[in-house]
């Protein structure tokens, strides 16, 4: 130790320059006892007041320069310590009206030290940097980002007396802020978004204590900004830490609150951070954002149109989740869109919306696939035409849900074909495609058929669909296949109830359409002889069924 003394003050001999500080004052910042030091730095800070007095500012910039180069910067620890004791001793010394100036060479060697390998160090540079800002109070705004970003890392420092230190440090910032409410929030906003990641708990508590801090200042404008960090806050809700997990609801509870109570919001940046995080592996987090994305629908109404087709796709897989608040809070979301398509007479993207409702028929559960055909029936009852351009690329999607493990979606799906087979065009194009499928899956006609033809006759007249399915199975050169499909639709004609009427009007042919609908009937169920003979009976065509005996 005395080597390393007599080393400091052989350099200062080869300087040009006199030291600025006494030898003896030196020696007492560079000792081991903290006693020692403690008295160096009040005679610092003395010193300091003279100067002061007889405004030598140029001689304080000196002394400011000299403890950080042979002190705060210097390898030896006790020096490093006697260094931070005495720049908070230079604050002190220099008061409130002459600190300014000198604020960023007194702030900057502090900072450096909250990086040091020694706990020790780290927590005298807390206690220096709490002196500092006791004195320059809103004087050291300026400094907030560097000030902030070193607390914030002490946060996470695992040394407890450390953690104690900064957490003094902290709350005297918040004061000064909260009394001051001028910081540089553009200027800080990058600088939250690279910390926001982060996955320490303390680290994280600290973030959402300043968040709401800064938040609650009235000169401080924090929500234009929420887009920049929203994500990182939802994602404090999936910690390990009950404590941070209901801080992080709490100060979205704050948000959200403040979001109902401003009108010029930006629900779009907002709406493209949250819907991700509705398929979010943590059930709060989809929670929060359903939540949110709920409330943008009831207070945004036709602003969030140009999202609609977006909402759709976030919304629907919730449906099916196991959750039962996530469930709940998505069929809320999924009514309060549906309303609010039904009311609006704004245009919207009605391809992207048929789109992401087309997507969903391909999800793995039932409700979600019921609910993404529900908004196809909804979009073409408010306005078919138009959809109608549309109708090629959907159709397809439909066609294919036929397939549909599920018998209530098939069902669904029919009567979404039904509505849409209104135009001729489209109930040929469906006839067709139904003898085609028919056609290359046996296993499909079998097991649903019958079911799809009955399903059908709900909606659109049995005659209209047996006339046409005659038509073209009269021209089917497949002959097995061609008297299968006629022994189904024989049996659904016989026995099925949607076609009671049907039968009635067949047995009356001296009407002039049961006639025609007979011929049209008689001409391809000539592909199966038991289902013409069977026809023939029907009608009480007795002669004409001999033939067939």
């Amino acid at each position: 130790y005395q080597r390393r003394v007599r080393g400091f003050f052989c350099r200062q001999l080869m300087s040009d320059a006199p030291p600025p500080i006494s030898a003896k004052i030196a020696q007492n910042l560079a000792d081991k006892i903290y006693e020692k030091r403690k008295q160096g730095a009040l005679e610092i800070e003395e010193q300091t007041k003279q100067l002061v007095q007889q405004q030598d500012y140029k001689q304080i910039a000196v002394v400011i320069e000299y403890l950080t180069t042979n002190f705060a910067n210097s390898t030896n620890n006790n020096n490093r310590k006697g260094g931070l004791i005495s720049l908070a001793a230079v604050a002190i010394g220099l008061g409130g009206v002459a600190l300014p100036k000198y604020l960023s060479s007194l702030i900057t060697p502090v900072l450096k030290c909250f990086s040091d390998m020694d706990s020790k160090i780290r927590y005298f540079a807390c206690e220096s940097m709490y002196n500092i800002l006791k004195i320059g109070r809103g004087r050291v705004i300026p400094h907030f980002n560097d000030i902030f970003d070193g607390m914030c890392k002490l946060a996470a420092d695992p040394d407890q007396n450390v953690k104690n230190g900064v957490q003094l440090l902290d709350r005297l910032f918040k004061d000064i802020v909260t009394e001051n409410g001028s910081v540089d929030v553009p200027k800080f906003i990058p600088l939250l978004k690279e910390r926001i990641n982060v996955k320490n708990g303390s680290v994280r508590s600290f973030l959402i204590s300043w968040i709401s801090v800064l938040n609650s200042v009235p000169e401080i404008e924090l929500l234009q900004y929420l887009p920049e960090f929203l994500d990182g806050v939802l994602s404090f809700l999936s910690d390990d830490k009950v404590e941070i997990r209901r801080e992080a609801e709490t100060l979205l509870a704050e948000f959200l609150k403040e979001i109902k109570q401003n009108s010029s919001v930006n629900f779009g940046k907002l709406v493209e951070i949250l819907l991700p995080l509705c398929n979010s592996n943590c059930e709060l987090i989809q929670l929060t954002s359903l939540m949110w994305i709920n409330e943008f629908i009831l207070l945004g109404k036709e602003k969030l149109l140009p999202y609609s087709a977006a909402l759709l796709s976030g919304i629907l897989p919730c449906l099916s989740i196991d959750s039962p608040d996530v469930r709940e809070i998505s069929i809320k979301a999924n009514d309060n869109l549906m309303a609010l398509m039904k009311d609006t007479q704004e245009p919207f993207d009605v391809a992207k919306f048929l789109s992401s409702a087309s997507l969903q028929l391909l999800n793995s559960y039932v409700h979600t696939r019921m609910a993404a055909l529900h908004w196809v029936t909804v979009l073409y009852n408010k306005n078919s035409e138009a959809l109608h351009p549309y109708l090629g690329e959907l159709f397809p999607a439909l066609l294919k849900t036929l397939s549909d493990p599920s018998e209530k979606v098939v069902k669904q799906d029919l009567e979404v074909m039904a509505r849409i087979s209104s135009n001729s065009l489209y109930f040929d194009k469906m006839m067709h495609s139904l003898i085609a499928m028919f056609s290359t899956d046996p296993t499909l006609l079998e097991t649903r058929g019958p079911l799809i033809i009955r399903q059908l006759s709900l909606f659109i007249s049995p005659e209209k669909i047996f006339r046409t399915l005659s038509d073209i199975l009269a021209k089917e050169e497949d002959m097995t296949f061609a008297s299968t499909m006629v022994q189904i639709l024989n049996s659904i004609l016989l026995t099925a109830v949607e076609c009671w009427s049907m039968r009635m009007n067949l047995k009356n042919l001296d009407n002039t359409n049961s006639c025609q609908l007979f011929k049209a009937l008689y001409h391809s169920w000539c592909h199966n002889a038991a289902a013409t003979f069977s026809l023939c009976l029907l009608t009480q065509q007795y002669k004409l069924s001999l033939i067939h005996i």
